[in-house]
């Protein structure tokens, strides 16, 4: 099987939402379950994750 990359690049997935769209879903502080505390857990968490 030969893979044409410069195609795969050229050609765009279809989008169900608009990248505004998927911003404010993705925005923790809109959850009705926000917490600091938990969102100052997992930046910790993922800085620890990305040092190894």
């Amino acid at each position: 099987m030969v893979v044409d990359y410069e195609r795969i690049e050229t050609v765009r997935q279809f989008e169900l939402f608009t990248k505004t769209e998927t911003h404010t879903m993705r925005d923790r502080t809109r959850r009705r379950n926000y917490s600091p505390a938990h969102d100052e857990f997992r930046d910790t968490h993922e800085h620890h994750r990305a040092w190894g």
